[in-house]
């Protein structure tokens, strides 16, 4: 890897097909798991420096990722997501926290907005 980075994520294991609009109440309808993720990157755009266009013949930086264990999604607990707090330590000395707030104020409207999005995208 030329530059690799890390960004905690949020994964989703989806029971039920998405294909259609939801509404945030029928997230635990088709949400069966969440997990803690990492999003692996790497750039060959030194110091991550590109243009959008640049990024996305890079594949958008990705190079892997790694999803933690499964916990059952259910209203309550996709409610507390957005509390959830990420700490990247190393050797012992914490270096970045971020929370799951900053992904949109709260990690589950993502899931309602994916499905709109994956449409307009797919008919491109």
């Amino acid at each position: 890897m030329a530059q690799p980075r890390v960004e905690p994520e949020i994964a989703f294991r989806l029971g039920a097909d998405l294909d259609r609009a939801i509404t945030r109440e029928e997230v635990p309808d088709v949400v069966d798991g969440v997990a803690a993720a990492l999003e692996v990157l790497d750039s060959r755009w030194t110091g991550y420096r590109f243009r959008p266009a640049d990024v996305l013949a890079d594949n958008t930086s990705a190079a892997g990722f790694v999803i933690g264990a499964w916990q059952p999604a259910d209203a309550s607990s996709l409610d507390a997501l957005g509390a959830r707090v990420a700490t990247f330590s190393v050797d012992d000395t914490v270096v970045a926290t971020t929370s799951a707030s900053a992904i949109l104020g709260d990690p589950v409207p993502a899931v309602v907005h994916w499905p709109s999005t994956s449409r307009t995208v797919a008919r491109r």
